[in-house]
């Protein structure tokens, strides 16, 4: 898998506008490269309002690792909310199509 999507903050990082959404670049890239065809692209976090619907515009903070002892589940769900309240991370609706499909 390629660097620039293991990173947080580099993995939509998102260089050009298609259609008027953005599009992951790396993401589509490794898909166009296995025969797929993106044919749609949604920001349904702001479709939905997620960051205040879902979180009330409150990111939180990540308890102190020594003293965390909670299921590996929470902590995650928890990092997610902290990265989508602060912009780093997007809910999007990816759909891509195989090569030559009419579906």
């Amino acid at each position: 898998m390629q660097k620039a999507l293991l990173s947080p903050r580099g993995a939509c990082r998102l260089p050009q506008m298609v259609a008027g959404s953005l599009v992951c670049e790396p993401l589509a890239r490794i898909a166009a490269a296995e025969g797929l065809q993106l044919v749609v692209n949604r920001d349904i976090g702001s479709e939905y309002a997620v960051v205040p619907r879902n979180y009330g515009n409150f990111a939180g903070r990540l308890p102190d690792a020594a003293s965390y002892k909670e299921h590996q589940g929470f902590l995650g769900s928890l990092g997610r909310r902290i990265l989508t309240v602060q912009g780093v991370m997007e809910y999007r609706l990816l759909v891509f199509r195989k090569g030559g499909s009419k579906a």
